[in-house]
Parts: structure tokens; C-alpha cells; sequence
């Protein structure tokens, strides 16, 4: 039977019920001045109380919002739900993620309510991918399938080598161009996963997968080759991600003629010679077809390497110019370009912290 008690921070809980899924508590947001404090499992009462000493103003709490509440009594999560640690889950059911200024009422679960998934998909970025591995344990059984929409050629090999190779499929996604603040998410094209087996085989893990995606009605495409189109998305990302990163600006940057996407095209002509060296054919009418695609996509979005220099984040810039320049110097030639790129993004990484 699907159930759900659902009460705010001021309800005690037994430790099995803390553990149980069918129990979840909603925070309270404590505020004193311009500091926020959010009363779940993380609250540091020891600054909290002592901010509030130190304030001329009294202490303010804010209830969570009915939305809130309406989106944690969504049974139909029991299905599908995002994993996450304890704390974030805590924290994206205190405040729900919105897209396209809907919310979503998405379902979480922390490996503490862990129930043995079909299918795990890793989303997450590449620094964060051992600790996801570890944290989705408790929900891996004998039969799960695992995908990871990870950028670059490397999460699938990180998942096989943690739960084995048979029940790993390989993907990219590519032509969205989402845009996230805080927990916010915008897009004007959502894009599309291409999905297939290294190995090029049409197995009962494939089909299992896209008829999924046929009942959910999310786009995807089976290739023939889906190491090729992951290298192909690498050629895309080494090039128009880590150029409009360094300059901090969006997608109209390299729609345009200019230093810019030259700079683009050349960072992506040198994954060309890269990928030929590990029998990998990818042609200049690839990189045309991905100009076609970027002047599709929305001017004033930005990708996501882009947004994380711009909030101060890490980049991804090992997955892409790292990972070039790192196969190059073994097979002995240079990567002026990407040269660069690397250079520079780890001086924005730098200046950042």
C-alpha cells in the first residue's frame, strides 16, 4: 500500500521512523537579518544561537510552503525518485525544484530509504561521480541497469568497474541548452539522450530502456556506434563549452562570426586528429552539423561550463581539453588551442578560489 506521513521539523520521530520512506519531515527556515537557516539534520545551532545573540533583531521562521507539502504526498514517486545523501534530500524537499517556472514535485530518497532500483541514471557532474556511486549502493540489486548522462568518455568505465560491465549501457544527451539558478531550471530545447551497448548489440538491457522511453515519451536515439557519438559529443563540448566559458558569455557568442567561434572550431578540428588516433571517425561534416545545431539554440543560454565559472564553480575542463591533451602527449603531437583553453580555464578555476 502506498503511504506518506508527512509532518514539519517540530515532529519527533523514532529512529526506524527516521529511516522509513514512508515518513518524511519538512523543514522549517530560520532567519535572522539576512542569514537563513534551514532546520533539518544540518542545522548549526551553536551559530545560529549565537548570530541571534549577536542581533538586534528578533529571529523569524517561515513555514514550508503548501506546494511543498503537495509535492511530498505525490505517491507516484515510489516509481521514480532522484537519489540523493541525506542532507540534500532534506533539502530539495524543502524547496522543490521548479522548470519553466512550474514545479516539478519531484520525489527524493536518501540511501537510508533505499528500495532496489531497475535502472539507476547518473546525472550528475564528473567531480561528484565517486560519491554518487557509493551513495546509490544500497539501491543496486542483482538485475539494475545502469546509464550515465555524464559529458565526456569516461563515467561509463567509473560504473563498470564499481558494479560490472554487463549491465551498463552507454549514452550522451545533446541539443539542450538548459539553464539553472538556484533551483530553478529553464530551457527552450530540451534535447535528447542517444543510447546504445559499446559493443554495438542490441540486447534486452537496450530494449528494456527505450521502451521506457517510449511510455514516457522522452526523445532519444539508438546509433550504430555510441562511442562514436560520444566522442562527437566531446568534439561539441571541448569546443563550444570551454570557448564560452572563458569568455563568460552565452550561446550568441559563437552564432556569430568572430574569434570567438574560430576559436571554437579550431578546439574542435583538434579532437579530430585526437579521436584518429583511437580509431574514432569523426569527419569535419560533424562539426558542421553541430554549427547547425548550436544556431538553434537559445542566444542567451549558457552552457553549463559557462555557468559554473560564472558562479565560481569547478569546470569540467579535465573531462575535455584534459582528456585531449592527455591522449595527444601519448600518441606525440601538440594541442595549441586546447592548449590554451586548458590553461586558461584552470586561471578562472583559480581566480575563484
Amino acid at each position: 500500500m502506498n503511504y506518506r506521513i508527512i509532518g514539519d521539523s517540530c515532529m519527533d520521530l523514532t529512529e526506524e521512523q527516521r529511516k522509513d520512506p514512508h515518513f518524511t519531515l519538512i523543514p522549517f527556515t530560520l532567519m535572522v537579518e539576512d542569514h537563513q537557516f534551514i532546520d533539518d539534520e544540518n542545522f548549526d545551532q551553536k551559530r545560529f544561537l549565537q548570530i541571534v545573540k549577536e542581533s538586534p533583531e528578533c529571529p523569524k521562521t517561515a513555514c514550508p510552503s503548501p506546494e511543498t507539502f503537495k509535492g511530498a504526498f505525490c505517491c507516484e514517486g515510489e516509481n521514480v525518485f532522484f537519489i540523493a545523501d541525506e542532507g540534500r534530500v532534506n533539502r530539495y524537499r524543502s524547496a522543490d525544484m521548479v522548470c519553466n517556472g512550474e514545479a516539478c514535485g519531484f520525489s527524493y530518497r536518501s540511501p537510508a530509504e533505499a528500495v532496489t532500483a531497475d535502472l539507476i541514471i547518473f546525472a550528475v557532474k564528473f567531480m561528484g561521480m565517486e560519491s554518487a556511486l557509493e551513495t546509490v549502493k544500497p539501491f543496486v540489486g542483482e538485475h539494475t541497469l545502469f546509464l550515465s548522462v555524464l559529458n565526456g568518455i569516461s563515467s561509463e568505465e567509473m560504473i563498470e568497474k564499481a558494479y560490472g560491465a554487463d549491465h551498463v549501457l552507454y549514452a550522451c544527451v545533446q541539443g539542450m541548452d538548459a539553464g539553472k539558478d538556484g533551483n530553478e531550471v529553464t530551457y527552450k530545447n530540451m534535447g535528447y539522450i542517444t543510447i546504445g551497448n559499446k559493443d554495438r548489440s542490441h540486447d534486452e538491457k537496450l530494449k528494456a530502456v527505450t521502451e521506457l522511453f517510449d511510455r514516457t515519451g522522452l526523445a532519444y536515439k539508438v546509433p550504430d556506434d555510441i562511442l562514436r557519438e560520444q566522442w562527437n559529443k566531446l568534439m561539441l563540448n571541448t569546443g563550444v563549452n570551454q570557448v564560452t566559458a572563458v569568455y563568460g558569455a552565452p550561446y550568441s557568442l559563437i552564432q556569430k562570426e568572430g574569434e570567438a567561434r574560430t576559436m571554437m572550431i579550431e578546439a574542435m578540428r583538434e579532437v579530430l586528429r585526437v579521436a584518429d588516433t583511437q580509431d574514432i571517425d569523426l569527419t569535419e561534416a560533424d562539426i558542421d552539423y553541430w554549427l547547425e545545431l548550436l544556431a538553434t539554440l537559445n542566444p542567451e543560454g549558457h552552457t553549463s561550463m559557462c555557468q559554473d565559472v560564472l558562479a565560481g564553480r569547478p569546470t569540467e575542463v579535465d573531462l575535455f581539453a584534459g582528456t585531449m591533451l592527455k591522449i595527444a602527449k601519448k600518441e606525440g603531437f601538440s594541442l595549441p588551442v586546447n592548449t590554451f583553453l586548458y590553461e586558461k580555464l584552470k586561471e578562472l578555476e583559480g581566480a575563484s578560489d
